[in-house]
């Protein structure tokens, strides 16, 4: 069936029993409902209205390959495609009922300059997703949500529910505003060269890789968090880790995550010209902490809510100021600090300015300590000089240095 133009006030009804639908010339205005059927279920054709200037109230679509050009505001309504699915509009583009595009068919929606809104529950989407709007949010049945290469000069926002792995991407994502991806219990692997303006996930094993600066919003990651950025890294809301966070900042970036209720739970990897991080987690189990620079550019501050110790067979390098206060936020009660003293994990500081309980460390080089606050004795040892640069105040327990043949001032 070869449509012309087309003019309905109200609804449009189209039933091609076997061949396709097609649309060489004429403009189609309906100003209610239009439903289009191409073919027979399990033998669907094309449906291709992209000619002249279209307006319709709202599409219902079933075909196989269904590519519709609006000139206004697009609305789905129910619409069911054993292939890929385009859809270009002048307004913006919602959805009023379900919508489903079979497994690893493409869909592609268009509405540049403006919002695309398709977040009926139960819709599914096979394959690789394609969008480009202002805000832009999509919920996902399908378990399984692939992202092409899409833009959103506002937010996005990616919802998966269903049974499948989470959220991956076949291309680069570009979105100006906030990207909100939740994936409850599934993974979110996004490892492109995305620019993002902020970030929150809702997952289980979390990857993400941006090209610019990163800022963390409000996130649950219910095992293990990766962020490889290409600037600073910073915090805009509470970030919650169960596993291990693992943040790779570039050498001349810092990264600060001083958002007081957040809880890294599981192992901490840094990497950055100088880190700070508030942890109101249940433990800091420091990782690899790699930072460059001297002085305060290579510096480590950590505000811990309970004790600070070092993972096995990890290394901790802060050539500046390594300062570590160790006090439960509730109770003000000071926590043990210990680093460097398991086998296979060296720790080297530029100096150490500390406050806690029982402070226990071992360090591969010389030592130096700033100014500091212990309440449950020292024991310090350093393969080179031990010097004090700061005052310091030891109560309760004792204290033990070992510098072996070096000197101690």
């Amino acid at each position: 069936t070869d449509l012309g133009a087309v003019t309905a006030d109200s609804f449009f009804t189209l039933t091609s029993s076997a061949g396709p639908v097609t649309h060489a010339s004429g403009n189609i205005s309906v100003g209610g409902l239009a439903t289009v059927t191409a073919g027979a279920v399990g033998s669907r054709t094309d449906i291709t209205m992209t000619a002249g200037s279209n307006n319709f109230g709202s599409l219902s679509l079933f075909g196989k390959d269904v590519r519709v050009t609006e000139k206004s505001a697009t609305d789905l309504s129910m619409t069911t495609t054993t292939g890929l699915l385009t859809i270009i509009s002048s307004g913006a583009i919602t959805d009023s009922a379900q919508v489903q595009v079979a497994d690893s068919k493409v869909t592609t929606l268009t509405a540049a300059g403006n919002n695309i809104t398709m977040d009926t529950a139960t819709s599914t989407y096979g394959g690789t997703v394609i969008l480009t709007g202002s805000n832009i949010a999509l919920t996902d049945n399908d378990g399984a949500t692939i992202l092409g290469a899409s833009t959103a000069n506002g937010s996005l926002r990616v919802t998966t529910t269903g049974t499948g792995i989470g959220v991956t991407q076949a291309g680069i994502l570009t979105v100006s505003g906030q990207l909100t991806v939740t994936a409850t219990g599934k993974d979110i692997n996004l490892p492109l060269n995305n620019k993002l303006g902020s970030i929150s996930v809702f997952g289980s094993n979390v990857t993400v890789k941006e090209v610019d600066a990163s800022d963390l919003g409000e996130s649950t990651v219910t095992t293990n968090l990766s962020l490889t950025s290409g600037g600073a890294v910073t915090d805009s809301g509470v970030v919650a880790v169960t596993g291990v966070t693992t943040i790779n900042a570039p050498t001349t970036k810092p990264i600060t995550l001083d958002s007081i209720a957040s809880t890294y739970n599981g192992r901490i990897n840094l990497t950055a010209l100088n880190a700070s991080l508030i942890n109101a987690g249940t433990a800091s189990k420091l990782g690899d902490i790699n930072l460059n620079g001297t002085g305060l550019t290579g510096s480590f501050t950590l505000v811990s809510n309970a004790a600070v110790t070092q993972e096995p067979l990890t290394t901790l390098k802060v050539p500046g100021v390594l300062k570590i206060t160790a006090e439960n936020f509730l109770t003000a009660v000071d926590q043990t600090i210990t680093l460097g003293t398991a086998a296979n994990t060296p720790a080297n500081f530029g100096s150490m300015t500390l406050e806690g309980a029982a402070v226990s460390i071992a360090e591969d080089s010389a030592s130096d300590l700033g100014i500091s606050t212990i309440t449950g004795g020292l024991t310090l040892t350093a393969i080179g000089a031990v010097t004090d640069s700061g005052n310091l105040l030891i109560s309760g327990g004792t204290t033990n240095i070992n510098a072996g043949s070096n000197d101690i001032t």
